[in-house]
């Protein structure tokens, strides 16, 4: 039992190293979301508006709505909110193990028990709109263990998805999966509008909050009375 406890705490600790992190592959799935399911995911920017919720603006013509605060996405769209939630299991499998004395199998068997528990902290769309970009080489989902986005517009221009300095094809409807600790860029839109759903997952219970939480268990306003 100790040795199990050791060896999940050595995997869990690769994912948060990003050198590690940095030399993993993002899994692509081409046209994950079809436009029809891709019209229905954009629909909940107003819902969220509707619903009462305030859209942040973190950066220059940037803006980010929050649509799993209250459970918005869940319960607009099951079907598609449950697909995406299926998604973290296809991250790079040596992002828990690269050990050479573990066989395949034993790499599957442990990919599968640090993601069991696996929650959703918070699906977020990101509009960006000219001049708007995350140009931050160190940027990375800190606290979260996979991060899914999938690109809901292509009427832009610039705005190219970079990870680890490499840039990475990406096309509407398309969905990534990768180590929230991998650095990841968005190149400044020079036209357009791009529109992005991000959903990171983590190992504290499922949110509803209208932020990104950092309070892993338990309600966050009572942390901030």
């Amino acid at each position: 039992m100790a040795r199990q406890v050791f060896r999940l705490a050595k995997a869990r600790a690769r994912s948060v190293n990003r050198a590690i992190t940095a030399t993993l592959s993002p899994t692509r799935l081409p046209a994950f979301l079809s436009q029809c399911e891709i019209n229905k995911v954009l629909t909940l920017k107003e819902k969220h508006q509707i619903s009462g919720f305030s859209t942040t603006y973190p950066r220059e013509n940037w803006q980010t709505n929050y649509v799993s605060a209250g459970g918005l996405f869940e319960s607009s769209y099951p079907k598609i909110y449950t697909k995406i939630k299926a998604l973290p299991s296809l991250v790079d499998l040596r992002l828990f193990s690269d050990d050479e004395e573990d066989n395949e199998s034993n790499q599957e068997q442990l990919h599968e028990e640090c993601l069991q528990d696996i929650q959703v902290r918070c699906a977020e769309i990101h509009t960006a709109r000219e001049g708007g970009s995350l140009n931050d080489p160190g940027h990375f989902d800190s606290g979260s263990v996979v991060t899914v986005d999938i690109l809901l517009s292509g009427e832009f221009q610039g705005g190219a998805m970079t990870m680890s300095g490499e840039e990475i094809d990406f096309q509407v409807g398309d969905a990534l999966i990768f180590p929230s600790y991998k650095y990841h860029t968005v190149g400044k839109i020079t036209g357009g509008v791009r529109e992005c759903l991000v959903m990171e997952f983590w190992n504290g219970e499922e949110k509803l909050c209208n932020h990104r939480c950092n309070i892993a268990r338990g309600n966050c306003e009572e942390f901030t009375k």
